[in-house]
């Protein structure tokens, strides 16, 4: 797992600006905020951060 360039998060940003309410950049990042929301339960995910 290699960290995001700030090019490619700036461009993908701008890129949603105006058209969405989140954006959130990343196969992983989208995976993780997507199981933390949906799939854990609200104190396992506070532990694991």
């Amino acid at each position: 797992m290699k960290p995001l360039s700030p090019t490619s998060v700036a461009g993908h940003a701008l890129k949603s600006l105006g058209r969405r309410r989140l954006s959130i950049p990343g196969g992983i990042n989208k995976f993780l905020y997507f199981s933390g929301k949906y799939l854990q339960p609200g104190k396992l995910n506070t532990f694991s951060f």
